[in-house]
């Protein structure tokens, strides 16, 4: 081989080597243009997504400043929890006023009711000695309980009967009338018919028995036993 030859192929070779630098000098220009937007949206996105971060991060900083921050976020968000449950209290207690301003106005206008209507009493029911006691302990301030005690076996006990039970009926609104069996009172046959009066849970009046305070001449009648209750400030 001639030493142009030689020479020539040098050259050759050299052309081709610069050749295939410039390419891939070119492919590496065209790969950093080509990855440029690609790196900008990337940036773009982590960008966003650190505006996106919460700051209730606690702990997820370090040094003074984060420290600081942490501390003002754990701050904040307590502040905001003390908020919803004072909310909340509030209006537990919104609902406790309201029911008990309800329950109230009923009471008021029970009792209102109740001053306006006084309780009817009317009758003269059998009672034991439980109700006895009831009635004489439990009949409201200032009403007067009439306690008779009756023989069923006598026809004077049934002919003053009827007579109270039409004064029960007249007074029904002042005056309580009760009955009770003279064995039940654990009372001797012989003072019976008999009527004891109370007020407030004290006796104040004892007709033991209550013929004995009737007038001994004409007959036993509502009015009779009226006057004589009167004369003895049980009827009023």
């Amino acid at each position: 081989m001639s030493a142009a030859q030689d020479e020539f192929d040098q050259l050759m070779r050299s052309g081709q080597h610069r050749l295939k630098r410039t390419q891939s000098d070119d492919e590496c220009s065209n790969s950093e243009e080509g990855a440029s937007p690609e790196i900008t949206t990337a940036q773009q996105r982590v960008g966003k997504s650190r505006d996106k971060i919460p700051k209730t991060r606690y702990q997820a900083n370090t040094g003074p400043k984060g420290v600081i921050s942490d501390a003002q976020d754990y701050a904040d968000s307590r502040q905001r929890t003390q908020n919803g449950t004072r909310a909340c209290d509030s209006k537990d207690d919104d609902d406790f006023m309201r029911k008990w301003r309800i329950g109230r106005l009923q009471e008021l206008r029970s009792g209102r009711k109740a001053e306006i209507e006084p309780r009817q009493w009317g009758g003269m029911p059998t009672v034991d000695g439980e109700r006895y006691l009831e009635a004489v302990d439990q009949s409201p301030s200032g009403t007067v309980v009439v306690v008779f005690i009756f023989d069923d076996r006598s026809q004077v006990s049934t002919v003053i009967e009827g007579c109270l039970r039409n004064l029960a009926r007249r007074y029904a609104d002042q005056t309580r009338f009760i009955k009770m069996h003279y064995c039940e009172a654990q009372m001797e046959r012989a003072g019976v018919p008999a009527l004891l009066a109370y007020e407030d849970g004290e006796k104040f009046a004892t007709l033991v028995p209550l013929i004995d305070e009737l007038p001994e001449e004409g007959e036993v009648s509502p009015k009779t036993v009226e006057a004589v209750l009167k004369e003895h400030n049980v009827l009023r």
